[in-house]
């Protein structure tokens, strides 16, 4: 994977997804196994609180599950273009929220989940997953590297991670949820085995870091998370 990353720098995901997957010798092989990103617009005075107007899963060969559009329950007052990607066509004819969810619901149900602070998206969801099967990039980013710190002032974003680790970019006009979910399952795929030692360890984030490992907020712990349900 890294030789792959310098010998063919800003490649795309598909070739990178390629690459392993006609590989397979090169693999840890765990087909029990999803990424998942949801993209939200503003609801409510000013559009500060979010709501889920898309959701994309992946499956761990980066071959899309999921892609849907979502009706969201309350007004949408802010639809956060430049960061969502969500436009008033988008969700035209988006689907019932509860449908939606129970579909989630059921492709999640026995496999490992991979995200970027996912605590956001089970929040808009309105889910709950065991913290046993979260594989979250803004919790475990020191796998990736002594250039991320022990203790930075700030988690690494997503597009940070990709940029430096696979040397891809992503996220250069705006957000696109089956985009990041694949460059999450790339990330987990490079370091799986350090990661599920990791995890085997009872290791879920480094110790001197502090902050919340449901949202990968540095300003509180996970008991305190108001995104926790």
């Amino acid at each position: 994977m890294s030789e792959y990353r310098l010998s063919q720098p800003r490649q795309s995901t598909d070739a990178l997804f390629n690459y392993l997957n006609e590989n397979p010798d090169k693999l840890s092989v765990n087909e029990r196994c999803v990424a998942i990103d949801c993209e939200m617009v503003g609801v409510g005075y000013g559009g500060k609180a979010s709501a889920l107007a898309r959701v994309s899963i992946v499956n761990y060969y980066g071959i899309k599950l999921m892609d849907k559009y979502v009706k969201p329950k309350r007004v949408i007052t802010d639809y956060r273009t430049l960061y969502s990607g969500i436009t008033p066509k988008h969700l035209e004819n988006a689907y019932d929220f509860e449908e939606v969810k129970r579909e989630v619901q059921e492709l999640l149900e026995g496999n490992l989940i991979v995200g970027q602070s996912l605590g956001y998206d089970f929040c808009a969801l309105e889910l709950e997953r065991p913290d046993t099967m979260i594989r979250d990039t803004s919790c475990y980013y020191y796998l990736f590297g002594d250039k991320f710190g022990r203790r930075p002032l700030k988690k690494p974003s997503l597009k940070v991670l990709t940029r430096e680790v696979l040397g891809l970019d992503i996220q250069q006009w705006t957000h696109d949820s089956i985009e990041d979910a694949r460059a999450c399952m790339l990330l987990y795929r490079l370091k799986q085995d350090e990661w599920e030692t990791a995890i085997a360890r009872g290791q879920k984030m480094p110790l001197d870091i502090g902050g919340c490992y449901v949202c990968g907020s540095l300003g509180h712990t996970k008991t305190y998370c108001p995104w926790r349900r």
